[in-house]
């Protein structure tokens, strides 16, 4: 069968896919393909049934990417092309495919970058063999040890796995094209101001563990550290708590009493206008008690200039704008021509949420009205605070001195080792 050049395949890639990633400090974007094949424990399967597996293989290329020696992880718009199928035996059937799609990857190789994947990517085929005589599964995170993370956290290559090259798992060697950073571009600072003069940021922060205390001036939950830590350093930026009224916590709340969360408001007044942050502390997984964060969450995207999220991704589901909606019944208006910053300061929230949230601001201009910034790997909650703050101390230094910082600038700030990229800033 005939293959396409990869030179060509590039151009056509660059032409119809749009690069988000233009900003981080030891990672870039990249193109990626390869040829590889996913084994399916059945003799006939269905064409919808070879995608799935092959679509569940991929899967474990977080894990894959997380743990190898140049870390990357994938951003979700990948391309399949199915080959072909090969009868391995009467139980067993080998589907042969071409992948294509784009990664962010540490700075290193250049054209080529190898990592493992699954044979068959079943529990079975995958999972069992990795438990040992104590009914632990080593190939995984020693907390999460589900099935059904087991693709986010696989290593493979993890002491003790039982996992064997060649027999559970393949190193695949796949083509690389690095996509050129940008070499310096800045937040839209002045468009951060609104119509009223004030610059208006939500900064969420969702518990690590709601059975916790939802009082976040005194809970020993890791995200009322965080919401502690965040606050003390706006107060030494110089802002003060400023008393909310009824009406306008009512407003951001859609008008409900909610009870178990922590709202409150600190402002500052500088000469490009009032600093205005709404702090939230409470429960934020799609399966929690999380309707007060859905709709500050909603208030967030609709009236704030600066949108900080700190907590779990829930492996994309928690800011699952969707879900959110179908859950509460309203819908979130995205204002697609008002600027935004949006820090996703979650676990994988490059791969989980970039591309949904520049669609759902303008699907014909995506990036020019909003910067993401996100984390391309696992993300802790006692390193958050640094990234947060950074972010703020940066408006707070245009407005009070007008001193802009650029992005690159803060990308050296921001980043430790989870991937810490700008998406969208090409334009800035």
């Amino acid at each position: 069968m005939l293959r396409r050049n990869f030179s060509l395949w590039l151009l056509v890639f660059l032409t119809s896919s749009l690069a988000l990633c233009e900003t981080g400090k030891n990672c870039t974007e990249v193109l990626m393909k390869f040829s590889h094949f996913v084994d399916i424990p059945t003799p006939n399967p269905s064409k919808s049934e070879e995608r799935a597996m092959i679509e569940a293989q991929l899967d474990y290329l977080h894990g894959a990417m997380a743990h190898d020696d140049y870390k990357g992880v994938p951003r979700g718009d990948k391309r399949i092309r199915v080959l072909g199928t090969q009868a391995l035996d009467h139980q067993m059937t080998r589907v042969h495919y071409d992948y294509e799609g784009t990664v962010l990857l540490q700075k290193g190789p250049r054209t080529t970058n190898t990592f493992p994947l699954p044979r068959i990517p079943t529990k079975e085929g995958i999972y069992d063999p990795a438990v040992n005589d104590k009914g632990i599964n080593k190939a995984t995170d020693d907390f999460y040890q589900s099935f059904e993370d087991y693709w986010y956290f696989w290593n493979p290559t993890k002491r003790g796995s039982g996992l064997k090259e060649g027999f559970h798992y393949d190193i695949v060697k796949a083509q690389i094209q690095r996509i050129k950073s940008v070499e310096r571009s800045y937040p839209h600072y002045e468009k951060l101001v609104n119509s009223d003069g004030v610059i208006r940021v939500s900064a969420m922060f969702g518990m690590d563990d709601p059975a916790y205390s939802r009082n976040a001036l005194r809970g020993r939950d890791f995200g009322a550290l965080g919401y502690r830590g965040f606050k003390k350093g706006l107060q030494e930026m110089g802002f003060e708590t400023t008393e909310m009224s009824q009406d306008e916590k009512a407003k951001i709340l859609g008008g409900h009493r909610f009870r178990g969360f922590t709202i409150e408001k600190l402002s500052k007044e500088t000469p490009q206008g009032r600093i205005e942050v709404v702090l939230f502390f409470g429960p934020s997984g799609i399966s929690e008690p999380s309707r007060p964060f859905h709709y500050v969450f909603k208030d967030a995207l609709e009236n704030s200039s600066v949108v900080v999220y700190d907590g779990h991704s829930g492996l994309g589901t928690h800011l699952d704008i969707d879900s959110i909606e179908q859950n509460e019944g309203f819908k979130i208006k995205h204002h697609p021509r008002d600027y935004q910053i949006l820090f996703l300061n979650s676990c994988s929230s490059y791969s989980f949420y970039n591309l949904s949230f520049h669609k759902l601001k303008d699907r014909k201009q995506p990036t020019k009205y909003l910067d993401i910034l996100t984390n391309g790997l696992e993300t802790l909650f006692d390193d958050t605070q640094t990234a947060n703050l950074a972010l703020i101390r940066a408006i707070d230094r245009w407005a009070t001195k007008d001193k802009k910082q650029t992005y690159q600038s803060l990308a050296k700030m921001m980043d430790d080792f989870n991937l810490f990229a700008v998406n969208g800033d090409k334009d800035n």
